[in-house]
């Protein structure tokens, strides 16, 4: 195949119909002021965080509920699952995302799973740190994306992450998140909750949170 916009990389697979090609678009596109621009799909659906609080609203007296959306909790097990399958891919190919949290993960009415926001992914080792994003959120709040050396969300970051200590973070640390995740599919709640960020990244870099089924009063942390 020749066409001036596109290198042939060769078959990728044919059918009845036609045939499927792998190329590299040379021409990505450009504002008129030099800037690159690409567009993106559209995600539509809830994040897991409101999925979560939905479906601990729906459950009581120790049993497990349905959300009005039809969410109950083996279906949204088997999302947080393919959460699990999608970051341990990204480690597959060096990639650690660094901000992994409820509110970065969509989940539609069909049950499609996408993480969302890597602005904080590193690539490689050798990889320098990109720049933190700041989310909507309260930059004081316990679930903001930080700015600065300690990059990430207090309530949901590995004790290294939580003492800048870049040069340890590695896939772990993303696993450690996933852990964090599933404590708040649990317990309705993020392992730290009551207290500013600062306050949060104090209790991940000095313990554990408290164990399920504790609840805390306002202001300490979270169990």
């Amino acid at each position: 195949m020749q066409h001036e916009r596109y290198d042939d990389l060769g078959l990728l697979g044919r059918g009845g119909m036609g045939e499927v090609r792998r190329v590299r678009d040379r021409e990505l596109g450009t504002l008129p002021d030099g800037r690159h621009y690409f567009t993106m799909a559209e995600v539509r659906g809830e994040t897991m965080s409101a999925v979560i609080a939905a479906l601990h609203a729906a459950s009581g007296d120790g049993r497990w509920g349905v959300t009005p959306d039809g969410w109950t909790f083996r279906r949204l097990v088997d999302a947080f699952n393919r959460v699990c399958e999608a970051v341990a891919y990204a480690h597959t190919r060096g990639v650690i995302h660094r901000d992994l949290k409820p509110d970065n993960i969509m989940l539609d009415a069909h049950g499609a799973v996408q993480v969302l926001d890597w602005g904080l992914a590193r690539v490689g080792d050798s990889a320098p740190v990109s720049e933190p994003i700041v989310t909507e959120r309260q930059t004081d709040s316990a679930q903001a994306t930080r700015v600065g050396v300690v990059a990430g969300t207090p309530a949901y970051m590995s004790p290294e992450q939580a003492r800048g200590e870049t040069d340890r973070i590695d896939a772990r640390s993303d696993i450690y998140a996933l852990g964090a995740i599933l404590y708040e599919l649990l317990a309705g709640l993020p392992p730290y909750t009551g207290g500013t960020a600062q306050t949060v990244l104090e209790w991940v870099r000095t313990g554990p949170p408290a164990p399920l089924g504790r609840p805390a009063d306002s202001g300490e942390r979270s169990g």
